[in-house]
């Protein structure tokens, strides 16, 4: 009887350690990113603050001309750049001219403080 009373007692024990073992290592998972998620942006707009890019996208309107537009605050520029989704999935904004550009996606930036740059993200 006293056998049994010490491996009922042994089982529950290792049962136990058992538990314990997965509670930890869970634990220590639930602050680890997947890589998937690094540095992924949140938003419809990615922002790469103080960069300017002049390879602005000239095939707006009838003759083909700078896809720059008057926009009064970044708003306006995100409503502009979203009612033209087939030429705009980059663009710059000039806060202080209030004038939002299409830019193309492969482009030379330099630093402006300025202007963003803003990449849409869907």
């Amino acid at each position: 009887m006293s056998m049994d009373i010490i491996y009922v007692v042994l089982i529950f024990m290792l049962l136990l350690s058992l538990i314990l073992v997965i509670i930890l290592t869970q634990n220590e998972k639930k602050d680890h990113i997947h890589v998937s998620e690094c540095s992924k942006p949140k938003g419809e707009y990615a922002v790469d603050p103080g960069i300017v890019s002049v390879d602005i996208i000239n095939t707006c309107g009838q003759s083909n001309t700078p896809c720059s537009f008057r926009a009064p605050n970044l708003k306006g520029a995100i409503d502009i750049c979203n009612n033209h989704p087939d030429k705009c999935y980059k663009f710059t904004y000039d806060n202080r001219r209030k004038v939002i550009s299409f830019i193309n996606n492969s482009t030379n930036y330099s630093s402006n403080n300025d202007y963003d740059i803003y990449t849409r993200q869907t």
